[in-house]
């Protein structure tokens, strides 16, 4: 489902760019690789239980429709791992689906129009993709014109992302792109952020939503998780 959205994306972005140079020649490639990663220790602890097999799975599309006036060029990454051996036993570790999606344009007219389907592009590569990459580079652009309603919209659109591509945009280095993460997080269902905790890489994230549910919500159920952490937290330490 996810390569067949990035595909349709795709198809999309070269409909709006061939509309307006008329005529184009597209042509579309692909490539699937299959990898695998060993970790002796991937959790970093004193007596490690052993070996972790991480198989990823990936596939990269890439595109470029050619006219007369220009060039559109378009690419989509998809990644699929899992983990598996003896050193996950003790940890909830989910299945990681990361996707990232660009787009660029080479064109010898009007900056205005060359600027306008750039947006496009990026507009519609993110409603199909869900990815955190494309939104913060959206966020970036919105925010670097003072587009504030634009910002608004796409702090909307986070609502219909999966928790781990918020995180992923939580640990963010730029500011408005973690805030609004930060925000979004918040005001998921505290269910969700319990999910999270099992993770290594986004339970840290999940804490901190939490501490926000429990101080600034008022969540009674996110105040307890909260304590019952603090609580094998002083315990571990003993």
């Amino acid at each position: 489902m996810a390569v067949r959205k990035v595909l349709i994306a795709a198809i999309i972005c070269a409909g709006f760019y061939c509309s307006s140079a008329r005529s184009a020649d597209i042509s579309l490639t692909s490539q699937l690789s299959q990898s695998a990663e060993f970790n002796s220790n991937y959790f970093l602890q004193t007596n490690p239980p052993g070996l972790i097999t991480t198989p990823i799975s990936s596939l990269r599309v890439d595109g470029i429709a050619r006219t007369p006036t220009g060039r559109l060029f378009g690419s989509a990454d998809l990644s699929y791992q899992t983990y598996a051996g003896p050193g996950v036993a003790d940890f909830i570790v989910a299945p990681a689906l990361n996707k990232g999606a660009r787009v660029a344009l080479e064109q010898t007219e009007k900056q205005t129009q060359l600027r306008h389907m750039a947006d496009t592009c990026a507009v519609v590569l993110q409603q199909q993709t869900r990815s955190a990459e494309v939104f913060a580079q959206l966020v970036r652009r919105a925010s670097d014109r003072r587009d504030y309603a634009r910002i608004d919209a796409l702090a909307d659109s986070l609502a219909g992302f999966a928790p781990s591509e918020i995180c992923e945009l939580a640990r963010s280095e730029d500011v408005v792109v973690r805030a609004l993460a930060n925000e979004t997080l918040a005001q998921f269902p505290t269910s969700a952020l319990v999910g999270l905790l099992g993770d290594p890489v986004d339970s840290e994230i999940a804490r901190d939503a939490l501490r926000r549910q429990a101080l600034e919500y008022g969540s009674e159920e996110a105040r307890q998780i909260v304590n019952a952490l603090a609580q094998v937290d002083a315990t571990e330490e003993f």
